[in-house]
């Protein structure tokens, strides 16, 4: 019932708590066992969702028992369960394993039969841990993560089945007797307490502050067993119940105090049917002021009573809705309202019918299987157990993973392994049930299909006349609207071309008159710099020809003169210090400039000295022919060399808007080329598909007409196959798709 109670999920919570090595072992099994097991055909009450009566498939007794006598490998869901069964009873001896098992499997039948009759459902209240900001995730206990985490075995199977969104684990628990939902909980808390604080040593009666769990990390495990049962608990029991027993007896005895929504319902109708009894009595009985007076009195508090909790159930409804999200709620009267049990639906969709009598015929697998019971209590040291029966590979894989639990660190490994094999083997059970409803739906259409009708067989050639003649007439319709539509669309082109011609154009003729003014302050920009370059290096001579020996040793001597009176500044007067040091500078400055006029007449000088005057008038008037060989001649300097290169070409007219001479030619090249050689294809867009068949029938009319007529029948078409118009082969063979009804 562990495992039954999380068949909602893909994989089993426990899972989380398996040693690595086992889990990867796992992993890799998981989809293809499961496929093994649904693959097996269906056998017994599993399609029949009316728990609790004789089924079409059961007729008596004898249908009751899982007949395996005629195959060479025993179902690999019996097989598997009978195996984990035995793991789980090691102590068991073997001659008490066989009645031990038959009793398991008629008391979990039972079970589930009551559990079905349960009025009413348990809303699904999904707890995601570690979303609340005020409460992080255990750091010892890895559920907030860890669907994220086994998110890669979550199959294709998996994702098609679904459950009813009820909370299956409250379901369970609360229809258990008192003893097995107390060990069901227990081994709940227990194994929550000693994985998440990593403790194997915690038995019941340990008190878990002493194992480390203060106040806020109780309040944490409290929020992960929450979340595994699909029901919120408080989080403040660790702080008053200290030990793992006093926990799972005050977690049975609130499962215990909780109802269905139809229980809630019925009580409130009945608290209502006695209120309303009462009214009526008291109005009888006491009449005048003071009757009414007390009848106000009386029906004053229940309101208040209502109205808080309205209240209360309000809050609880805004937080299940938080928690929720997909479900409707109805906060009336303070009620909530879930959506009735699906019955029927899709295929993948399992009610509570069908998942209950997945749990029953656990036994149906298990009971009386002889030839598996010799297999599991063998010590299979080989491939072919006793009784003939070879051994799956995926037994031998379960046992060496009990092999693994039974070393493993915490004791109760081997039962999580057991819970996770047997929720697989649940979950498997359903795809079998998925996959045999998928099969009565193909069947159902197949003979739907396989059993039509005399009727439909003969009118079918008739509809078929019909509707080719239909759509011969809406293609002759949808044909003159194409052809329409054609010549809307080519006069709309046309138009939209010249629109977008004479925007391109002055796009263009703008986009240049742009260019050109960036290019000519480009080569503005360009001029500048390059005079700027000159000037720099003009100014640079000059100064070094000031500044040259003979320069440096003047402006020495200025300086030591100036020095020399800078000394008798104290001793002469402001005016003469102020008169002779202006002296001194304007000597200086006078001596350098007769420096460098000296300087520059020099090389000028030499410069001149290499060429006679008359020579250089002749290479003046070298260079002043030779105008426009090297670049073209510019109006003046800072006219750019493009424009230069441009007022050399010859300039004519502008074309804006006309065809050139060679397009004119190739203009008339096609035209002449349509006129005597037509294309297949003249449409700017291929023809509507709807009116093909039209165009089809036009044509053939028109080759009809144009066809050599005579006078006989026989004359007519032997002039047609001469000719070609009707392929008497093509003919035969499109009558028969056509008319063909054993199609």
């Amino acid at each position: 019932f562990s495992a039954a109670a999380a068949m909602r999920h893909f994989v089993h919570p426990f899972f989380r708590h398996l040693p690595t090595d086992i889990q990867e072992v796992l992993i890799q099994i998981k989809a293809s066992m499961q496929r093994t097991i649904g693959l097996v055909p269906l056998s017994g009450k599993l399609a029949n969702e009316e728990l609790g009566m004789r089924g079409l498939r059961v007729a008596g007794k004898e249908n009751l028992h899982y007949d395996q006598s005629g195959r060479e490998d025993i179902d690999l869901a019996s097989h598997m369960l009978l195996s984990v069964a035995r793991h789980l009873l090691p102590q068991l001896p073997s001659e008490q394993f066989a009645p031990t098992v038959k009793w398991a499997c008629y008391a979990i039948g039972h079970q589930a039969v009551a559990l079905d009759r349960t009025e009413g459902c348990f809303p699904k209240e999904v707890i995601p841990v570690g979303k609340d900001p005020s409460l992080p995730p255990h750091p010892g206990d890895s559920l907030s993560r860890f669907w994220d985490d086994a998110g890669t075995i979550k199959h294709h199977h998996d994702w098609l089945m679904s459950l009813p969104e009820e909370s299956m684990p409250m379901l369970i628990l609360h229809g258990l007797p008192e003893r097995q939902r107390q060990i069901y909980l227990t081994a709940q808390v227990l194994v929550t307490m000693r994985q998440a604080l990593d403790a194997p040593s915690i038995s019941t009666d340990d008190h878990l502050r002493f194992q480390g769990l203060d106040a806020a990390a109780g309040a944490q495990l409290m929020e992960v067993i929450g979340s595994e049962l699909d029901h919120r608990l408080p989080l403040d029991w660790p702080k008053m119940h200290g030990t793992v027993n006093a926990l799972a007896n005050q977690t049975s005895l609130h499962i215990t105090e909780q109802k269905t929504d139809a229980s809630k319902e019925k009580e409130k109708k009945e608290q209502k049917d006695s209120k309303k009894e009462k009214g009526e009595g008291e109005a009888k009985e006491k009449t005048g002021a003071k009757a009414k007076a007390k009848a106000g009195a009386s029906l004053k508090s229940p309101t208040k009573k209502v109205a808080g909790a309205k209240k209360s159930m309000d809050k609880y409804a805004s937080n299940a809705q938080s928690e929720v999200g997909s479900e409707a709620f109805d906060l009336t009267l303070g009620t909530l309202e879930l959506p009735d049990l699906p019955v029927g639906g899709t295929l993948s969709r399992f009610n509570r019918h069908a998942a209950l009598r997945i749990v029953q015929q656990l036994g149906f697998y298990m009971c009386d299987q002889d030839r598996a019971l010799q297999a599991v209590l063998a010590d299979g040291a080989s491939g072919t157990a006793p009784g003939g029966v070879r051994q799956s590979r995926y037994i031998s894989v379960i046992d060496k993973l009990f092999e693994m639990a039974d070393r493993a660190k915490h004791d109760h490994t081997s039962f999580l392994l057991a819970v996770v094999l047997f929720h697989m083997v649940l979950r498997a059970l359903m795809l079998r049930v998925l996959y045999h409803r998928a099969a009565i739906s193909i069947q159902k259409r197949y003979r739907y299909l396989r059993n039509k009708g005399l009727k439909q067989r003969s009118i079918g050639p008739t509809i078929r006349i019909q509707r080719i003649w239909r759509g011969l007439r809406v293609s002759l319709r949808l044909m003159k609207m194409d052809d329409a539509a054609e010549k809307i669309q080519n006069s709309y082109r046309a138009w939209t071309w010249n629109r977008r011609s004479r925007r391109l154009l002055e796009a263009t003729l703008r986009v240049q008159r742009f260019w050109h003014s960036t290019v000519h302050r480009v080569w503005l920009r360009r001029c500048h710099q390059a005079a700027r370059t000159v000037q720099r290096f003009a100014r640079g001579m000059l100064t070094r020809w000031v500044l040259d020996r003979r320069g440096r040793q003047l402006v020495r001597a200025s300086q030591v003169e100036l020095n020399e009176v800078m000394k008798q500044k104290s001793r002469i007067s402001e005016s003469s210090y102020i008169a002779k040091t202006a002296a001194i500078a304007a000597k200086g400055k006078v001596a350098l400039h007769q420096h460098r006029q000296r300087n520059m007449e020099k090389h000028r000088m030499e410069s001149l000295s290499s060429q006679s005057h008359a020579q250089r008038q002749v290479d003046k008037q070298r260079r002043l022919k030779m105008t426009g060989f090297i670049q073209p001649a510019r109006e003046s300097i800072f006219e750019p060399m493009i424009f230069a290169l441009q007022r050399l070409e010859l300039r004519g007219p502008a074309r804006y808007g006309l065809n050139s001479r060679v397009l004119a030619q190739v203009s008339d090249a096609k035209r002449k080329l349509n006129r005597y050689l037509p294309p297949r294809k003249s449409r700017a867009v291929p023809f509507h598909a709807c009116s093909k068949r039209g165009r089809a029938a036009i044509l053939a009319r028109r080759l009809v007409k144009k066809a050599p007529r005579s006078s006989t029948l026989v004359s007519t078409m032997h002039v047609d196959e001469e000719l070609g118009l009707l392929d008497e082969s093509e003919l035969q063979r499109w009558m028969k798709l056509q008319f063909d009804v054993r199609q």
